[in-house]
């Protein structure tokens, strides 16, 4: 499957993968950040944003997605970035392929198992039909109560979009999301590589990430860093975006010395 994507700026290839409700334009204004210097890729993953809908997703068949996109962009060689679900893709796309990428970064997500933390919030959106609400803000005020966090609700709306005979429907496809979710938290099948250039970027204020699945991970890929900026949460790159941009290009450069 190839996916719609957006790119930005020109120079050595960086794909960006998002996290899961998600979609590549979550990342513009860090990938607007980082064009001068890179050619930014920001894919939409599969049942997520403007690309395909599918039934079935688990990390291989995302992770093929991405390879096929990157191929039919003529990207190979292209570092790769992945916050939250997108870091197990990007793990997996490099597993599957190894001499396919550059570095590899993880925004606040390692390999691991992770526990089913959105099952109540799935079956929230499943009961809040969208198409039952005129504009964002009325359906904005029916989530509060049952999601009162306003920065998540916030984000859950960037994915809605206003059909044509009225009413609003999400841009992703909830009902592969809620039938495969127990696969997108399954831990990610690891190959060592003493070569593979990686970096971890941690929020303070998460703790999705634990220094012993840090270490874990070191485990496979002697060569891995991490860089923790405090006052994070999981969403690392909104929550500290300068300091982000900056770790970034700050490991990137001296990896980019070929224009592929």
């Amino acid at each position: 499957m190839v996916l719609f994507h957006r790119e930005y700026g020109s120079g050595f290839p960086l794909v960006i993968l998002h996290g899961l409700f998600g979609a590549g334009s979550d990342w513009r204004t860090v990938a607007q950040k980082l064009s001068p210097r890179f050619r930014v890729i920001c894919p939409d993953l599969r049942n997520h944003g403007n690309s395909p809908h599918d039934p079935f997703m688990d990390f291989t068949t995302m992770a093929q997605d991405v390879l096929e996109t990157v191929d039919r962009l003529s990207a190979a060689g292209a570092h790769l970035l992945g916050h939250s679900l997108g870091g197990k893709v990007a793990l997996t796309a490099m597993t599957l392929r190894p001499g396919h990428f550059g570095a590899v970064v993880l925004a606040d997500m390692v390999h691991r198992r992770l526990p089913p933390m959105h099952t109540g919030l799935l079956e929230t959106l499943a009961a809040c039909d969208p198409a039952r609400f005129p504009n964002r803000i009325r359906f904005h005020q029916a989530l509060a109560p049952a999601i009162p966090d306003e920065a998540v609700r916030t984000f859950l709306l960037k994915s809605l979009r206003q059909r044509p005979e009225g009413g609003l429907a999400w841009k992703f496809n909830l009902p592969a999301l809620a039938g495969n979710y127990f696969r997108l938290g399954d831990a990610v099948a690891l190959q060592a590589d003493e070569r593979r250039e990686m970096l971890v970027i941690r929020g303070g204020r998460s703790d999705l990430v634990t220094d012993d699945g840090v270490e874990e991970l070191r485990r496979f890929f002697p060569r891995l860093q991490q860089a923790l900026i405090a006052d994070a949460g999981h969403w690392v790159h909104a929550d500290g975006r300068d300091d982000f941009v900056g770790i970034m290009a700050d490991y990137l450069a001296p990896r980019s010395e070929r224009v592929v």
